[in-house]
């Protein structure tokens, strides 16, 4: 029985000896590329940066318990410092209307639930200013299934109240000591023409000038920049702007993903692809860095540090 038994198990590794075959091939082919780091052996300063902000979806899901907790226990395990969401004022939050004379009437009140749970955890909001309130709006064009409003406000003037009364209501609620420690961000990835962004360069440098005015007068403290661009767009345009209008930039925001290609929609339509260089994100931030200090040189006139 057992020499039968030897005969059984040495035919069945012979048929599958094929399909064993390309994985082996593919191994040779690409061998594993092994990442190790001993942080009790770290010599010198070590950059903390991938650690100081994430990423979280949109503003609604902080309304949920699960979301709480998983924000706490993610907190507790990686240490990162600040959390940043789209859809901060989408209507979903209720957080902008208008009564029958066109007049604004704000609500703070789901803001407040999640900032409250934000701050517990022991993490600080990254504040990204957007979508645009429906009653704004000047079009309809939208992101994601759930309708993120992309275009310009329809009266600069009352995205400009909108601002100032969230960031004064913010201050008065947690402390301009809390708040000083924030950053204020204008937009999300407005270089993606009608995806994150209906307007184009000027449009957003308008948004973003008006924006920054509405932080700063509540606080001149306040650190507010952009433009939080994709793919490191627009850098050496928005240092430029602020040095030839005297914006308020405190600093600037970029997104690298590590892949090449264009990838917008919540659907899954994309087409993204990994680059496969070992320095695929860090050299994007090196040449950002670049970026800024050869246009800070170039730009004798900026108002504040970039």
């Amino acid at each position: 029985m057992l020499m039968d038994f030897r005969k059984f198990f040495s035919a069945a590794l012979c048929a599958l000896a094929p399909l064993f075959a390309p994985a082996q091939a593919f191994a040779q082919a690409t061998p594993a590329r092994v990442i190790s780091a001993d942080y009790s052996r770290v010599k010198g300063p070590r950059d903390r940066f991938p650690q100081l902000v994430v990423g979280a979806g949109r503003a609604a899901e902080g309304l949920r318990a699960d979301w709480q907790r998983d924000l706490a226990l993610v907190r507790r395990e990686c240490g990162f410092e600040y959390v940043r969401f789209h859809g901060l004022l989408q209507d979903e939050l209720g957080v902008y209307a208008e009564d029958r004379q066109g007049r604004p009437v704000y609500n703070f009140q789901y803001i407040d639930a999640v900032y409250d749970a934000i701050l517990n955890a022991g993490v600080r909001p990254f504040v990204e200013f957007g979508f645009m309130p429906q009653k704004m709006a000047s079009g309809e064009k939208t992101i994601f299934w759930w309708k993120g409003n992309i275009t310009p406000p329809r009266d600069y003037a009352k995205w400009e109240g909108l601002v100032r009364a969230l960031v004064r209501h913010w201050t008065d609620r947690y402390g301009q000591a809390e708040v000083r420690r924030w950053y204020f961000e204008v937009w999300n990835e407005p270089n993606l023409k009608d995806a994150f962004w209906s307007g184009d360069q000027a449009e957003y440098f308008r948004l973003y000038d008006v924006t920054a005015r509405a932080v700063k007068s509540v606080s001149a403290d306040y650190r507010v920049g952009g433009p939080a661009t994709a793919g490191r767009a627009w850098v050496p345009e928005m240092i430029k702007h602020a040095a030839e209008t005297r914006a308020p930039l405190d600093f600037i925001t970029t997104h690298d993903y590590g892949v090449s290609g264009r990838g917008l929609d919540a659907e899954g339509n994309q087409q993204l692809f990994l680059d496969p260089a070992p320095d695929a994100i860090i050299s994007g931030v090196r040449s950002v860095r670049a970026q800024r200090r050869r246009t800070r040189s170039s730009s004798s006139t900026t108002s504040t540090p970039a």
